[in-house]
């Protein structure tokens, strides 16, 4: 979801049933059918109450780099936090078309990767995380800092079973991946980041 104007947002997607189920939800929530623009990809939405309920609940109004988790879902429980990533993960990840196939989503707010990867522990997934530099996708040739949050072997599995995705065209493409996860060129072990480090802490700790 993105800001557009004053008292205004916007949600975009090309796959036809999620945009359908954002609207759904808009009408069933908020009593309010989003207009669409753009061809139909955008789904905009001009409501002052509306957005000042979603500033409340954490959404804020700041650049994609500035962009966290909104604190109630971070609070909220491990079926709601499913819902969210499942969410997430539709609009922002998707499965790479390269062996080992793997998720991969990216964001260009450092805090937000950092948000995701707590969230993903909750569900005992364990994800690398990457600075990468890119183009904005908003036709810009500048270059900046991305961050790219990836998941492989058994913990692509856990997503399968645990969270999954909205669409059926993704959900489809995970089930491919899930088939090689962990055989052929793949490693069947999880490596969890900075394990050693603590372990060092730990032993240092005990004797």
């Amino acid at each position: 979801m993105s800001e557009s104007m004053q008292n205004s947002f916007s949600f975009s997607n090309y796959d036809k049933d999620v945009l359908a189920e954002y609207t759904g939800l808009c009408e069933e929530l908020f009593g309010i059918t989003p207009k669409p623009t753009k061809g139909g990809t955008y789904l905009l939405i001009r409501n002052a109450y509306i957005k000042r309920f979603l500033n409340y609940c954490g959404v804020k109004n700041v650049l994609s780099a500035g962009k966290e988790i909104p604190w109630v879902i971070l609070q909220s429980s491990k079926e709601i936090v499913r819902e969210y990533l499942k969410t997430y993960f539709e609009g922002e990840g998707g499965i790479t078309s390269y062996p080992p196939h793997c998720l991969e989503c990216t964001t260009a707010s450092k805090r937000m990767s950092e948000q995701l990867k707590v969230l993903l522990l909750n569900f005992g997934i364990v994800a690398r995380r990457w600075m990468c530099m890119r183009a904005a996708s908003n036709g810009s040739r500048n270059e900046r800092r991305y961050w790219k949050i990836g998941l492989t072997n058994y913990s692509i599995r856990i997503v399968e079973t645990e969270i999954g995705f909205l669409s059926e065209r993704k959900k489809l493409g995970l089930s491919r991946a899930c088939e090689t996860a962990g055989s052929g060129g793949g490693s069947k072990i999880d490596i969890v980041p900075g394990a050693e480090r603590l372990l060092r802490g730990l032993k240092l700790g005990i004797m």
